[in-house]
């Protein structure tokens, strides 16, 4: 049984019939993580019957690399949450598709998994309002150096609004970490997470904020979230080439 994010379709079952015999056409062309073209027949049904496929981009690098293999599973996980069967969503899957790359690339980074959760969400219409005050316009981070991320009212609070009872509770961030985040939305390529990277300080914010609105908005704390995240500093980075 094969879980996939298909593009104009979105995500489905497939049935794969016969893929362990020795010579089924299907031997090396599923597995995880894989980019693949298929072919299967539409019908009422909650699995359907895969035909043919094809893999176009097998990434071998999950292989060996644990730390990005850590990173894509945390991916697919999060996306498997808020992709419903059947409902087409090509924004996510290229999302998907592109950040899965970007992993096999330059390997796992805490710094790209919360740049994937920012742009999901910005992509399924819950990304967080960075730039201007949900509640009266004005610019967050005009007010000082630190403001608060709610998620009850869905971005990031001025000076003036954040002390209104009816914040909810908040995430603080530094403006150094409000200014990365926002350097991230404005960009669909993974490689903008390589290329503004917050220091460790600033990711911790970013880690926790995106967490708590994340899990107020989609109702969901992944337990493959924090295995990434403690595997990835169980370990140094892959090495630059």
């Amino acid at each position: 049984l094969v879980d996939c994010l298909a593009f104009g379709t979105g995500r489905v079952w497939l049935l794969a019939k016969g893929a362990q015999r020795p010579k089924s056409p299907f031997l090396g062309q599923i597995d995880l993580f894989y980019t693949c073209e298929l072919l299967f027949y539409s019908r009422a049904a909650r699995v359907l019957v895969l035909k043919e496929c094809a893999a176009l981009r097998p990434r071998p690098a999950f292989r060996t690399d644990w730390r990005a293999a850590a990173c894509a599973s945390y991916l697919c996980d999060f996306t498997a949450q808020v992709a419903p069967p059947g409902i087409p969503h090509d924004e996510l899957a290229e999302l998907l598709d592109a950040t899965l790359d970007q992993l096999t690339e330059a390997g796992g980074s805490a710094a790209l998994l919360c740049w994937y959760e920012l742009a999901a969400l910005k992509s399924l219409g819950f990304g967080p309002a960075l730039r201007r005050c949900p509640r009266c316009g004005r610019d967050p981070a005009a007010g000082g150096n630190r403001v608060v991320l709610s998620a009850r009212q869905g971005g990031a609070l001025c000076a003036a609004c954040r002390g209104r009872g009816d914040a909810g509770p908040v995430t603080a961030l530094t403006a150094g970490a409000l200014a990365v985040m926002r350097a991230w939305e404005a960009e669909r390529d993974p490689h903008t997470a390589a290329i503004c990277v917050p220091s460790p300080a600033q990711l911790t914010e970013i880690q926790a904020a995106l967490r708590d609105f994340t899990a107020f908005h989609l109702d969901f704390q992944l337990r493959s979230r924090s295995l990434a995240l403690e595997l990835l500093r169980a370990a140094p980075p892959r090495p630059a080439s």
